[in-house]
């Protein structure tokens, strides 16, 4: 009797200790801040640095060979269509096209003279032609001998030869002169040539010569690059990328001193590959040029320049969101901890949609007005446990 007793007093006790373990939490008050969920639009944005980069450059070669004796230009400088860039020393130019147009002077000389040649060589040939006729004539009607007729022969031949060799050296003193005269008009080309100006408006880029150089026909002196064509590339994180388009608009931020400009700007490209980039950290990192333009050419930028791009990868408008501190891991999702009518704390599953800064973005779980606890981790806290304040 007394051996039941006992187990009955001990099954009371332990009794006792889970109901106490059970409903001690629900009675303890514990203090935590709190956020009452409210729509709002927002939007998650990621700030990456741009170059600005010329997306279209045309070589500016030299065209003729020659000591650059004037160079109006240098790195990075803008010009308009028409400005002087560089000019080549022409003395040596100027002297062989002088001795050029005397070498035509006296090939048109030539040529002139040879001229009464062929016209004597080809009347000899006709009157050798006509002698020849009559002999033939006369050697069918028999009046003359063969040996006559083959003299008057002989003679045609020997004229006919004579003209073409007169013809055939006109031709070649012609080609003599035609030779002269393009040389002369070729070096005053180059002559004209050595003066180059630039072809349309733009930056000066890779410079590759100073006042002073020789160079050769063909040579490259630098890049011209288009200033309508200036873009700002930046990187984005392979997961980011995603979230762009074509199109979308993004906002351009330059720090000028002690002031920041900004300014709106558009996606023109987003490259369909990755680079590899190194981060502060060290960490290797994969990401995706994207080509940005800008419509206000006033702006501080030129080939190298540097500028803050801020794109906005997702936006909603009547969000409900909590800070990124209240969403913890629970099983295979996220859960957040509410505060249900009584002011107790219950354990809400909840489906993210985004993350911005700070916040995270709730597509399912949560309505307007739940009330969340903003340290999802607080130790203090469990299923039940009442919320010091409501």
């Amino acid at each position: 009797m007394r051996k039941i007793l006992r187990y009955a007093i001990l099954a009371g006790l332990l009794a006792v200790v889970a109901a106490g373990a059970y409903y001690l939490p629900k009675l303890k008050t514990v203090e935590a801040e709190t956020i009452t969920v409210e729509p709002r639009q927002v939007s998650k944005t990621q700030t990456e640095e741009g170059v600005v980069q010329p997306q279209a450059n045309q070589v500016i070669n030299s065209p003729v060979s020659g000591e650059i004796a004037e160079l109006a230009i240098e790195e990075g400088q803008p010009v308009a269509a028409g400005d002087l860039l560089f000019k080549l020393d022409t003395r040596d130019l100027a002297q062989q096209k002088a001795l050029a147009e005397k070498s035509l002077s006296v090939q048109i000389a030539q040529a002139q003279a040879q001229a009464p040649a062929v016209a004597l060589a080809s009347s000899q040939m006709e009157q050798a032609q006509d002698l020849l006729d009559r002999m033939q004539g006369l050697a069918d009607a028999g009046a003359i001998s063969q040996g006559e007729l083959d003299a008057a022969q002989y003679a045609y031949t020997d004229a006919q030869t004579a003209y073409e060799a007169a013809n055939k050296n006109q031709a070649y003193l012609q080609s003599l002169v035609s030779s002269a005269r393009l040389q002369v008009t070729q070096l005053a080309s180059d002559i004209s040539r050595s003066t180059v100006t630039a072809p349309a408006a733009g930056y000066i880029k890779n410079l590759m010569v100073r006042e002073g150089s020789f160079v050769m026909p063909q040579s490259e002196i630098c890049l011209l690059s288009s200033e309508e064509s200036l873009l700002l590339e930046a990187l984005v994180a392979t997961e980011d990328v995603v979230y762009l388009n074509i199109g979308d608009e993004v906002e351009i931020r330059i720090k000028q001193g002690e002031n920041k400009l900004t300014a709106a700007g558009e996606i023109r490209e987003v490259m369909p590959y990755a680079v590899e980039k190194v981060s502060s950290l060290g960490l290797t990192e994969r990401r995706v040029p994207v080509k940005v333009a800008y419509t206000n050419k006033n702006l501080p930028l030129a080939p190298g320049y540097s500028a803050d791009v801020v794109f906005t990868l997702a936006t909603a408008d009547q969000a409900l969101t909590v800070p990124k501190t209240a969403v913890f891991a629970y099983e295979e999702g996220y859960a957040v901890w509410k505060v249900d009518q009584d002011g107790q704390a219950r354990l809400q599953v909840v489906t993210q949609d985004f993350k911005t800064a700070n916040d995270v973005v709730i597509r399912d779980g949560l309505a307007a007005g739940d009330v969340v606890l903003v340290n999802g981790s607080q130790a203090d806290i469990a299923e039940g446990v009442r919320i010091k304040g409501f």
